[in-house]
C-alpha cells in the first residue's frame, strides 16, 4: 500500500512539474547605433540614433555614459556627415569647470574612414582646446 501510494505521489509530481510555465518577455531589441573606433587608441564612441545617449569607452573594459545633446546626421550616400555635443565636468586650473565637447565626424561611407573634429568649451566661454582624431566608423545595431 504504501509502495502505491508513494508511486501514486510521484507520478503526480511529474505530471505536474510538466507543466509549461510563461516566462517573462525581456525588453531587450536590436538598436541602430553609430560605432567610432579611434585609430591607433583603445578609445571608441557609441552614438545611439533614437536615443540621446553617448557611450564613450576609455579602453575595452571602461565605459562612461552621457547624454547626448543635438545629434544631427547630415549623411549623404557617400559621406557620413554627423555632430553633437555632450556635457561633463572636469577640472580646471584648481577649479571645476563645466566642458562642453563638440563632436564634428566626417567619414567616407565607402572605407568606413574618416576624421573627428572635437572642440572643448569651458563654462561656456571661449573655445579652449581642439583637437582632431582619425576614425573608422560603422553604421550598426547592438543590444539595448
Amino acid at each position: 500500500m504504501k509502495t502505491k501510494l508513494f508511486l501514486i505521489s510521484i507520478l503526480t509530481l511529474l505530471l505536474v512539474s510538466c507543466e509549461e510555465k510563461e516566462w517573462q518577455q525581456s525588453d531587450i531589441s536590436l538598436v541602430p547605433v553609430f560605432q567610432v573606433d579611434y585609430v591607433n587608441s583603445d578609445m571608441a564612441l557609441e552614438i545611439y540614433k533614437e536615443k540621446p545617449l553617448l557611450l564613450e569607452y576609455s579602453t575595452s573594459t571602461l565605459v562612461s555614459a552621457y547624454t547626448l545633446n543635438d545629434l544631427s546626421d547630415q549623411s549623404t550616400d557617400s559621406l557620413y556627415l554627423i555632430s553633437f555635443n555632450r556635457m561633463d565636468s572636469m577640472m580646471v586650473d584648481s577649479a571645476m569647470a563645466q566642458v562642453s565637447k563638440y563632436f564634428d565626424i566626417q567619414a567616407s561611407i565607402a572605407t568606413d574612414t574618416g576624421i573627428m573634429n572635437i572642440t572643448y568649451v569651458y563654462n561656456n566661454l571661449d573655445t579652449v582646446a581642439a583637437s582632431q582624431v582619425d576614425i573608422t566608423i560603422q553604421d550598426t545595431e547592438v543590444y539595448n
